[in-house]
């Protein structure tokens, strides 16, 4: 098994824990930050590189942070362009993101978080009825 297969392993393995709906509450924090929001929803983008790393391959009885831990090990993130962050709030924010499980070294998002931010663009989003109701009331102003 290759270097790639080992990441991917270990990283399904730390999605299936982090995703149990008993660590939906990982992602409370973020509910309130927009800087977080915003690199959550700019995660996909980032640049990140895969870079070999010394350490030896944890076994799968090793606890989620020390899988977590050789994961990030095994890649290095430079800020997007796409954050309009500072490098300084980037690192910041990425290494909150990462002590929450909200972001994942493969570019994917913590389910819970990205269910939140797909509900809240959702919201904002006009609904055909919405648009429909707009259109009726305009007509009777006419």
């Amino acid at each position: 098994m290759d270097a790639k297969d080992n990441k991917s392993r270990i990283l399904a393995m730390v999605k299936a824990q982090i995703h149990d709906p008993q660590n939906a509450f990982r992602v409370l924090p973020f509910l309130n930050e927009p800087y977080l929001q915003k690199f959550v929803a700019c995660w996909p983008l980032a640049d990140i590189s895969d870079i070999p790393c010394d350490d030896p391959i944890p076994a799968s009885t090793e606890p989620t942070a020390a899988l977590w831990d050789w994961l990030w090990k095994n890649v290095t993130v430079k800020n997007s362009p796409a954050t309009g962050m500072s490098n300084t709030l980037f690192y910041a924010i990425l290494e909150q993101a990462k002590g929450m499980f909200i972001v994942y070294p493969d570019r994917t998002v913590n389910k819970f978080a990205q269910i939140y931010l797909s509900n809240m663009v959702l919201a904002k989003m006009p609904t055909q009825k919405k648009d429909k109701e707009k259109d009726k009331s305009d007509k009777s102003k006419e």
